[in-house]
This record gives structure tokens, C-alpha cells and sequence, in this order.
């Protein structure tokens, strides 16, 4: 891997990170079902561009369509309606970043309990030790009871989170059959359709009021749209087919750190012993899922 190349997959990484702070600002001035749609509705743009670009075939076939659609609505509509609501109510930044990291851990875990697949030991003792780090995180917002806001923002997230590990086990088998590419496309087209109804509901509730809108607010909407989901997922895609998946992995452990550290930047709070030591159990926890567990690389996490 070229020095370039390291410096890209670095610089697209640190922009996810960030991508939990730019949701929190962004969701001053729009609503958590919509900023999805706005999200995901450009990505959708993007990844055709990016399929006609590199030639890859989109066409499915029908009896797929279905689950296509249930990705969409799991993957997309629930986990950051989800994910973007609990920021809204008090999940911090930094908190929402470090539990983000979990989604292997959810993977796993609902692998044994829906697939009935063997995990070895070293699986075993990683699930509960992201669990631990689950725990220890969101045990900070259960007191004082003023705080019992966070707790409901952080477990709004987690819920996100195992929305979209069902959506990922669900198209497993689509990932097997299908160009990763496309099932993205597809992904993201079907999950900004579904958003759709929510979105219409919140800007005829809440209509858009200019007058209200904040710099930092309208410059961190563009930055999750254009910077986090157009420039971060052309670069991912391009680097991907350079070099095997496994690879470009590595660079992933930088966001939840580089979330935590940008939360607490911009949002302040206390990063205290317990967030440290949740946020480096699930690290640990990661690590270890991925040198004992041989699966097909995924597309990058939508999470960011």
C-alpha cells in the first residue's frame, strides 16, 4: 500500500469519525428522519455514479427485490431514524461514536442466536467483553437521574445498531451473489424511498424555518453529505479495488477513538474511567472478532 493511499484511507476515516458530531449539530436545524433521507438520498446518486463508472451490473433479480427492501428499511430507515433521534434527546458524540464501534460485537452475537452458527472461544469471550464495554458506557448516563436522558439517547443508538446487524445478516447471502456495489445501491435507494413518509411528516410538522438556521449547523449538514458520505465512499470504493478489504480494516479503528476525541471537543462532558475503559473493551473486542472470524469484507459502515 502507497503512501498516498495510507494518507487517503487516514484522512476519509478521521472525516467519519467527525461524521457523529457533524449529525448532532445537523440536527439543529432538521429533523432526525430527514437528515437521513438528505444523507442517503445523495449517496444514492453516488454509488450509480460510481457502479456505471467501474461498468458493475445492477440488475437483480425480482425474488430479491424483497429483501432488498428490507435491508433498506432496517439498515437505513430504522438505524439512523433511531441513531439520529437518540443524538437529538442527549446521546453525546463522543458516546454514540465508541458504541458505533460495537456493530461486530451485535454481529456476532445475533449470528449465534439467529444462525445457530459456532463461534470458537476466542469469539465467545470477545462478545462479552464488547458487552462489558457496552455496559460500562452506557451505565453513565443512569446517574444522576438528570442523566437519564443520555441513558435514553445511548440505548436509542444501540437499537439502531441491531437494526442494522439484521440488516447485514439479511443480505448476507445477497453480498455472496450480488457485487458489493450493488447491493450498496440498492441499499441506499430502497432506505431513502422508505424515509421518504417520515420525512414528509417531520417538514409538515416542523417546517424548515431559514431564519433559524446556524452557520456551523448548515456547514456540518454539508460536511455529513458531501465530505463523510460523497467523497468518503468514491474514496473507500476506489482504494477498495486496489487492495483486499482486510486491509483498509485497520484505518477503521481510528473512527471511534476520533469520534470520542471530537466529541468531547466540540460537546464537552466528562470522558471519564468508564467510557475509557467500555471504549477499549469493544476495541479489544474487535480486534479479537476479527483475527478468529473469516468472513467476506463488508462495504464500509454506514454508521459513519
Amino acid at each position: 500500500m502507497g503512501v498516498m493511499t495510507i494518507i487517503l484511507m487516514i484522512v476519509i476515516n478521521v472525516m467519519w469519525s467527525a461524521s457523529t458530531v457533524a449529525a448532532k449539530y445537523s440536527l439543529y436545524i432538521t429533523r432526525p428522519f430527514s437528515l437521513a433521507f438528505f444523507r442517503f438520498a445523495s449517496a444514492t446518486i453516488l454509488m450509480y455514479v460510481i457502479a456505471r463508472v467501474l461498468k458493475v451490473n445492477l440488475t437483480v433479480e425480482k425474488k430479491d427485490l424483497r429483501f432488498l427492501w428490507a435491508m433498506g428499511a432496517l439498515g437505513l430507515t430504522a438505524t439512523y431514524g433511531l441513531m439520529y433521534f437518540g443524538l437529538g434527546i442527549g446521546a453525546p458524540p463522543s458516546h454514540a461514536a465508541l458504541l458505533n464501534a460495537c456493530e461486530p460485537v451485535i454481529i456476532a452475537l445475533l449470528s449465534v442466536i439467529l444462525l445457530r452458527e459456532r463461534l470458537r472461544a476466542a469469539n465467545v469471550v470477545a462478545i462479552g467483553i464488547g458487552l462489558a464495554g457496552v455496559y460500562l458506557i452506557l451505565q453513565t448516563g443512569l446517574t444522576p437521574w438528570s442523566q437519564a436522558s443520555i441513558f435514553a439517547g445511548d440505548a436509542l443508538v444501540i437499537i439502531g445498531l441491531v437494526c442494522e446487524a439484521f440488516s447485514l445478516l439479511l443480505g448476507k447471502q445477497l453480498v455472496a451473489k450480488y457485487p458489493p456495489i450493488c447491493v450498496m445501491t440498492y441499499l441506499m435507494a430502497t432506505g431513502a424511498m422508505a424515509l421518504i413518509p417520515f420525512c414528509a411528516y417531520e417538514v409538515w410538522e416542523y417546517p424548515p424555518q431559514l431564519a433559524m438556521w446556524i452557520p456551523i449547523s448548515v456547514w456540518s449538514l454539508g460536511f455529513l453529505i458531501i465530505a463523510c458520505t460523497v467523497v468518503g465512499y468514491t474514496v473507500f470504493y476506489t482504494v477498495l479495488e486496489k487492495h483486499p478489504a482486510g486491509e483498509l480494516a485497520v484505518f477503521m479503528y481510528l473512527q471511534p477513538i476520533g469520534g470520542a476525541i471530537f466529541g468531547h471537543i466540540f460537546f464537552g462532558g466528562d470522558i471519564t474511567r468508564s467510557i475509557v475503559v467500555g471504549g477499549a473493551l469493544i476495541l479489544v473486542a474487535i480486534a479479537i472478532l476479527n483475527r478468529t472470524t473469516a468472513r467476506p469484507a463488508p462495504p464500509p459502515p454506514t454508521s459513519t
